[in-house]
C-alpha cells in the first residue's frame, strides 16, 4: 500500500514537465497566430490592437467604420492557418449622424479640430491638412468617429482649412457640404483670396455664411484729394460695400472720382464712414484744390479757396461735424476774390464810372 502511494509521487515531476512543454509549445503558436490575424484584420481597415487569441480561437473588438468591414475582417481572420473560431461580438459600428457637422477653429497658435470624421485614414488626412495650413500650430484633435459623411467630405475639409490659414483668428464650419467662415483676415491678399475662394467652391459645396473681416488697420486713415479734374479716394473703408458707398458719396460732377480705397477693419466706434466721406467731399467742393484726411475719426483739412468760399467752409467747421467726426487742423489759403467776383466787381466799377461821367 505504501509503495503504490509513493508511485503517484513520482508522477508529479512528469506532469510538471508535460505542462511546461505544452506551454512552451503553445505560446509561440499563439503569438504567431495573433500576429498573422492582426495583419489580416489591419488589411480590412480595422485596428489590429483589437485582436485577441486564446488557444486557436480569435476574438475581434473595436469600431466598424463600415458594416462591410465585419465580413471582410472575419474572412481575413478565418483565412489564417491554425485559427479554429472567430468571434466578432466585440465589433461595434460607429454612430451615423445627420447633418454631418465638422469645424476647425484657430486661436493664436492653436488649431482645434472638432465634429465628425468617418475613419482613421480621413482623420490622418485632415490632421495633415491642418498642419500644412497653419505650420507650427498646436493641433488639438477633438474629432469623433461618425458615419454619414457626404461624398467629397475630405476635399471640403481641406478647402476649409486652407481658407482658415488666411485668418489671424476665426473658424470654419461644415454642415454636410455647406461651408461657413468667420474671423479676422491676416492680410489684404488673404482677405481677397478668401472672398474669391468663396465664389469658386469645390464641386458639391455651397456657401452658408461669410463673416470675414478685413485685416486690422491702425491708425485708421482715409483721404479725399481734389485737383482740377478729379477727387481721389485713398486709404481704407470697412468693406467692399463701404468702398462703393464712399465712391458714391464723393461724387462732385463734373469732377470724376478715382476710388483707391481698400478694405480694412478698425474704424472708430461711432464713426459713419459714408457720412464722413460725404461731409469731407462737400467741404472740398468749396475749395479750388485741397486734401481732407480722416485719421481715427479726426478730420484735417488743407487747401486753397477764394475768400467767400473759404469763409463758408470755416463757418461750417464751427458747427457739429457729420458722421461722428471731430476737427483736427485746418489750413486753407485765401485766394481773394473769385474770377466771378472779380468780374462782378469790374462791372460794378465800370457802371459807377459811367454814372459819374454822365
Amino acid at each position: 500500500m505504501t509503495r503504490r502511494s509513493m508511485c503517484w509521487i513520482g508522477l508529479i515531476p512528469l506532469l510538471a514537465i508535460w505542462g511546461l512543454a505544452n506551454w512552451v509549445k503553445t505560446q509561440p503558436i499563439e503569438a504567431e497566430l495573433i500576429e498573422r490575424a492582426r495583419r489580416g484584420v489591419a488589411d480590412a481597415g480595422l485596428d489590429a490592437g483589437g485582436v485577441a487569441i486564446a488557444g486557436r480561437d480569435v476574438s475581434l473588438a473595436g469600431l466598424l467604420f463600415e458594416e462591410k468591414q465585419r465580413g471582410v475582417a472575419t474572412a481575413r481572420a478565418e483565412s489564417v492557418s491554425g485559427v479554429r473560431l472567430v468571434n466578432v461580438d466585440g465589433l461595434n459600428p460607429i454612430p451615423v449622424v445627420s447633418p454631418y457637422l465638422w469645424s476647425a477653429a484657430r486661436d493664436g497658435g492653436k488649431l482645434t479640430l472638432a465634429g465628425g470624421v468617418p475613419n482613421p485614414s480621413a482623420r490622418a488626412r485632415i490632421v495633415a491638412a491642418a498642419k500644412a495650413a497653419v505650420p507650427g500650430a498646436e493641433i488639438i484633435d477633438q474629432m469623433a468617429f461618425a458615419g454619414g459623411a457626404p461624398g467629397g467630405f475630405d476635399t471640403a475639409a481641406a478647402f476649409s482649412l486652407a481658407a482658415l490659414s488666411g485668418l489671424d483668428g476665426g473658424r470654419v464650419d461644415l454642415s454636410n457640404l455647406a461651408y461657413s467662415i468667420a474671423g479676422q483676415a491676416a492680410t489684404l491678399p488673404s482677405y481677397r483670396a478668401i472672398l474669391d475662394g468663396a465664389r469658386k467652391l469645390p464641386d458639391g459645396m455651397s456657401l452658408a455664411a461669410m463673416a470675414v473681416r478685413p485685416p486690422l488697420v491702425k491708425p485708421y486713415v482715409w483721404s479725399l484729394a481734389k485737383d482740377g479734374a478729379a477727387i481721389r479716394l485713398e486709404g481704407f473703408a470697412p468693406d467692399i460695400a463701404g468702398i462703393n458707398a464712399a465712391g458714391v458719396a464723393a461724387q462732385a460732377p463734373p469732377l470724376r472720382v478715382d476710388n483707391d480705397l481698400k478694405p480694412g477693419s478698425g474704424l472708430a466706434a461711432g464713426l459713419d464712414h459714408t457720412s464722413a466721406t460725404a461731409f469731407a467731399a462737400s467741404l472740398l467742393g468749396k475749395l479750388k484744390t485741397g486734401l481732407a484726411t480722416v485719421k481715427d475719426g479726426v478730420l484735417s483739412l488743407k487747401g486753397e479757396a477764394y475768400g467767400s468760399d473759404r469763409a463758408l467752409v470755416l463757418e461750417r467747421l464751427k458747427a457739429a461735424l457729420a458722421g461722428g467726426l471731430t476737427l483736427g487742423t485746418v489750413d486753407i489759403r485765401d485766394l481773394g476774390l473769385s474770377p466771378a467776383e472779380l468780374q462782378a466787381k469790374a462791372a460794378a466799377e465800370a457802371a459807377a464810372a459811367a454814372a459819374r461821367a454822365a
